[in-house]
């Protein structure tokens, strides 16, 4: 599941045009990181994006992409 993820931000990354992601309610995991990842993103004023990592000051998707075990 990892590698399918980093493959996915890999193709948000190289893509010739911008990426976006509109998000509503509750973001978590992934899709938290999925969303820092695009260029774009719009999200209804209610919507969360918690980090289970906050108090490292990283996020979710940083810590996936410089994982060594991937």
């Amino acid at each position: 599941m990892r590698k399918k993820l980093a493959g996915l931000f890999e193709t948000v990354k190289i893509c010739a045009v911008p990426v976006m992601a509109i998000v509503h309610g509750a973001v978590f995991g992934g899709a938290n990181g999925l969303s820092a990842a695009c260029d774009i993103v719009l999200a209804h004023e209610a919507t969360v994006l918690p980090s289970a990592r906050g108090e490292t000051g990283h996020h979710p998707a940083t810590i996936l992409l410089c994982d060594s075990t991937l």
